[in-house]
């Protein structure tokens, strides 16, 4: 603003709803898992700005889950893909799972 620049306002949200539809053809409407950063929510997407919140979640999203296991386990930061790499070796109850409360039961 003190550049004198327009302020166009972007639903960052939106971007990530809409974006499933830049690798295939996606047809209008559509029901959408949406887990960005803390946002985890349920969309039916019937067009741009057009989206409606059939429920979400008031934790942490999915990604974040992943990296607190990833660090209990001692793995890497981000989770993600260290748990992803490890899920594509993985042969049953490999791997030792903390709980609080007690032991893993695999």
């Amino acid at each position: 603003m003190a550049a004198g620049k327009p302020l166009i306002a972007v639903n960052h949200l939106e971007g990530h709803a809409v974006s499933a539809r830049l690798e295939a053809d996606l047809p209008y409407p559509y029901l959408l898992l949406l887990v960005s950063g803390g946002h985890c929510q349920l969309l039916e997407m019937a067009g741009i700005g057009a989206l409606k919140r059939l429920g979400s979640t008031m934790d942490d999203a999915a990604g974040e889950a992943f990296d607190k296991i990833a660090k209990a386990l001692g793995l890497p930061y981000p989770g993600g893909p260290a748990l992803e790499r490890l899920s594509e070796v993985a042969t049953g109850s490999a791997f030792h799972c903390p709980r609080a409360g007690g032991p893993a039961r695999l």
